[in-house]
C-alpha cells in the first residue's frame, strides 16, 4: 500500500478520530472496492461545525454505532446535517463497562498486579467473532440494504469493534487477509495514547502502570488474527461462519460485491 494511497484513504477531519475510506483495495479476483462508499471511524461526539459540513457532503445513507450505552451517554454522536439512518448495535456493552470499572478500580487503588492488557485485548478479539455474530450480521445486512450508498460505522476509537467490522466486510468482498491486516494496522498510525493522560498516569502511579495500560490504545496483528483463528476453530472456515453464523448467503455476497466492487 503506497504512502499516497494511505494519505488519500484518511479523511483529515480533526474532530473525528481515525476516519478512513475503505476504497481502492483489490480483491483476489482483480476487482476493486469503490471509493467514497465505505467509511470506518471513531465516534462523532466531538464533531466541530466545519467537520460536520464535510461529513454532510459525504451523503451518508447509514451510520452504524457499535458503542456501549455508557460510551454513547458520555459522547453522544453529532450527526451530519442531512437525513441519515442511524443504527445502534452495541457490542461489548456490558463487557466494556465491566472492563472500564475494573480499570478505574485498579487505578484508584494502585492495584495493577496480574493486569495483562495484551491478553485482555487478545481475548476481546476472540469475543468479537464468537459472541457478537447477531450484531455483525445486522451490520452486514445494513451495508447490503444501503445498496451501494455510503455507509459509515464506528465505535469509540475506531480500531477494535469497527476494525473487526471492516475486516469482515473486506473478507466477504474478496480482499486477501494480508491486505485486511494492513488496513487494520493503519489505525496504529492515527491513534495514540493521550500524552497528557499518560504523563498524569506516570507521575501519579508510576511508569509500570503507564506501560501496562498503553496497549489499550494499540492495534496488534495477533489480535485481528485471533478473531479469524477463532472463526476457523469454531466453524471450520470463514465461508461456513459467513453462511451459518452471520446468515449472509451466497446470494447476499454476490449482491454486496455487485454494489461495492468495480
Amino acid at each position: 500500500m503506497s504512502t499516497s494511497h494511505q494519505h488519500h484513504r484518511r479523511l483529515p477531519l480533526r474532530s473525528i478520530n481515525n476516519l478512513r475510506d475503505l476504497g481502492g483495495y483489490q480483491t483476489v479476483d482483480g476487482r476493486t472496492v469503490r471509493w467514497h462508499t465505505l467509511y470506518r471511524a471513531g465516534h462523532l461526539g466531538k464533531l466541530k461545525d466545519r467537520d460536520q459540513r464535510t461529513l454532510t457532503a459525504l451523503n451518508l445513507h447509514t451510520i452504524i454505532d457499535f458503542r456501549s450505552a455508557e460510551e454513547k451517554q458520555r459522547d453522544p454522536d453529532r450527526l451530519p446535517l442531512n437525513d441519515v439512518q442511524v443504527i445502534e448495535l452495541p457490542i461489548l456493552d456490558e463487557g466494556n463497562s465491566t472492563m472500564m470499572k475494573d480499570m478505574r478500580r485498579r487505578y484508584e487503588n494502585n492495584d495493577f498486579d496480574g493486569l495483562d492488557t495484551n491478553l485482555v485485548m487478545f481475548n476481546t478479539y476472540r469475543q468479537l467473532s464468537l459472541e457478537f455474530t447477531a450484531e455483525y450480521a445486522h451490520f452486514l445486512q445494513a451495508v447490503l440494504q444501503a445498496a451501494g450508498k455510503p455507509v459509515l460505522w464506528h465505535c469509540t476509537a475506531g480500531k477494535d469493534r469497527a476494525g473487526f467490522a471492516a475486516a469482515l466486510l473486506l473478507k466477504i468482498l474478496g480482499v486477501d487477509f494480508e491486505t485486511i491486516r494492513q488496513d487494520y494496522l493503519l489505525s496504529g498510525k492515527y491513534i495514540h495514547p493521550d500524552r497528557k493522560l499518560m504523563a498524569v498516569i506516570t507521575l501519579t502511579k508510576g511508569a509500570r502502570p503507564a506501560r501496562l495500560l498503553k496497549p489499550l490504545w494499540a492495534v496488534k496483528p495477533e489480535w485481528i488474527k485471533a478473531s479469524f483463528d477463532a472463526i476457523d476453530e469454531k466453524w471450520g472456515s470463514f465461508d461456513r461462519y459467513r453462511r451459518d453464523a452471520l446468515a449472509f448467503s451466497d446470494e447476499d455476497t454476490a449482491r454486496l460485491r455487485e454494489f461495492l466492487l468495480i
